[in-house]
């Protein structure tokens, strides 16, 4: 069975294997809560296996500076200007996103 690929930054990579990162913010996506996943790396490599647990949509200006810790940031400010850079658009505030909140499986996983 081929799983759906969650695709992350590597310089989150740490912080989602220490279960620092439990969320990504994606302005598209058809993944599901209760659906397995793969995350991998910008090159493709499998980093590990992941559950979503939910997914939330929001708009940008509803966003917190908490949605951005639990995303890998310090910030609500410093998580935007991620987004821009890595969708290379300007994004307005109205804009809707979806809030991918996961959970790591550590160990074996059966597919």
């Amino acid at each position: 069975m081929e799983l759906k690929k969650l695709r992350m930054s590597r310089f989150l990579i740490s912080a989602i294997l220490k279960e620092k990162k439990t969320t990504t913010i994606r302005l598209k996506t058809d993944l599901q809560p209760g659906e397995l996943v793969e995350i991998v790396d910008d090159r493709g490599s499998r980093v590990c296996y992941a559950y979503v647990e939910d997914v939330v949509e929001k708009r940008l200006e509803d966003l917190t500076d908490e949605d951005a810790v639990r995303d890998g940031f310090s910030s609500k400010e410093h998580l935007l200007s991620f987004l821009e850079r890595v969708y290379e658009e300007k994004l307005r505030s109205s804009e809707k996103v979806f809030v991918i909140r996961f959970k790591i499986i550590k160990g074996k996983v059966k597919i």
